[in-house]
């Protein structure tokens, strides 16, 4: 970096102006490289904590992504059961309703009325029956 004690030494030990002229270039030659220098380290500083906040901010974004989906998706669902579910619902059992009362009521005898008919009828068919066989 810089070398202080040279260019001091110098200066303290002449008094002519000369010396204090050379000893002033030589300071300003120094901190000149020395400026050089730091405006590098800076710019080069710089660029590193750009391209790893880069880095960073990239592996962020997706993960940002997906926990703004999820909750973007919980609350639709959260919405959909708070108000849509019971409108649904008491659509559904509405048209539950009206289908009990379109349906023909079913007589309870009906299917001692089908017993009894098949019954006749397979009596009928085996006199039928023994009435041919008597015939011949």
């Amino acid at each position: 970096m810089l070398d202080p004690k040279e260019p001091l030494v110098a200066l303290q030990s002449t008094d002519r102006p000369s010396s204090q002229v050379q000893v002033s270039n030589h300071l300003v030659r120094q901190v000149t490289g020395f400026e050089v220098r730091m405006a590098d380290l800076t710019k080069k500083a710089a660029e590193s904590c750009f391209t790893q906040i880069g880095q960073r901010a990239s592996g962020v974004c997706p993960k940002t992504l997906d926990n703004q989906m999820v909750a973007m998706q919980s609350a639709a669902r959260e919405m959909f059961n708070k108000e849509f579910h019971p409108l649904v619902n008491r659509a559904v059992t509405r048209l539950e309703y009206l289908t009990r009362l379109a349906e023909p009521v079913q007589n309870p005898w009906m299917p001692w009325v089908t017993h009894g008919a098949v019954f006749v009828t397979g009596a009928a068919l085996t006199w039928q029956v023994v009435v041919m066989i008597w015939m011949r």
